[in-house]
């Protein structure tokens, strides 16, 4: 977070490292044209929803402007059904 950041760029990313560089990136977005603020005052909301076909869907949305942007992730290989049905159930 810097004064004046316009964007902000999400990786999501998959794995159990320590460090998100550790881990494999399944895909990135950029949210743009947040407002010149100081560092840590635009209100940043990001919701990640998983579906029982194992699709991942990743929105942020800036409440001052309303700005959102979002990205739908697609299983190619990772967790299996199983895994995705015992993810959803523990929530």
């Amino acid at each position: 977070a810097e004064d004046c950041q316009k964007s902000i760029i999400f990786n999501i990313v998959q794995g159990e490292g320590k460090f998100a560089s550790q881990c494999r990136s399944l895909g990135k977005f950029t949210l743009t044209g947040i407002p010149e603020m100081p560092a840590r005052t635009p209100r940043i909301i990001t919701t990640f929803k998983i579906d029982v076909n194992g699709i991942l869907s990743v929105s942020a949305y800036e409440k001052t402007t309303g700005i959102a942007q979002s990205i739908i992730v697609e299983p190619s290989e990772g967790l299996s059904t199983e895994d995705y049905i015992k993810m959803l159930q523990q929530r």
